[in-house]
């Protein structure tokens, strides 16, 4: 009697390839794409460019400020915010990661506003790039922004709140990060 033990061996592959393939089945949309996604409507965005840095990688983005809107100035919000974002790779044909920087001028912390500002461009990304919805660790860490580190299709995603300097108004000055790094290829 001859016994075959394929049960064992065909787990033990798709154990190997199930963690291996999930965490290259997504990757970041072509440069131009992401670059496009990051940026802000309206507002001249440096595109896919190569950096005079020394290391010379490649890199897009640009500084726009975010103004309230009617029922935010209505709300209280009236303020004016500063908001950074890039887009990096180390090849002209690949972007490896993105950040943005919100930088807040209020002593209130207006989460919708940080919310809006972000979410719907990482709801973009993670569509143009087939990752499915973007995780809810992430939509509540951008939502009730806080500082943490997610593990996602795309890669690992950093959230970093900093308070400002005055403490009578801590969120005067104060910054809000977030940023997204593929795992090395």
């Amino acid at each position: 009697m001859r016994r075959v033990f394929a049960g064992p061996f065909s787990a033990v592959i798709v154990l190997i390839f199930g963690f291996v393939v999930p965490a290259n089945a997504a990757s970041l949309p072509n440069p131009d794409k992401l670059c496009a996604l990051i940026g802000v409507e309206g507002v001249a965005n440096q595109g896919w460019q190569q950096s005079t840095a020394s290391d010379k990688h490649w890199v897009c983005g640009g500084t726009t400020h975010l103004f309230s809107t009617i029922d935010q100035v209505r709300q209280g919000d009236g303020e004016v915010w500063m908001f950074d974002y890039k887009a990096e790779g180390l090849t002209k044909a690949r972007a490896t990661q993105f950040y943005f920087n919100l930088h807040i001028y209020s002593d209130v912390l207006w989460n919708d506003r940080i919310k809006s500002a972000i979410l719907d461009r990482f709801t973009a990304i993670f569509a143009a790039s087939d990752a499915g919805p973007v995780p809810d660790n992430v939509v509540q860490a951008i939502a009730e922004v806080k500082s943490t580190t997610v593990s996602t299709a795309l890669g690992s995603v950093q959230t970093r709140f900093t308070l400002g300097r005055d403490p009578k108004y801590p969120n005067v000055g104060s910054t809000f990060e977030v940023m997204l790094i593929e795992p090395p290829s």
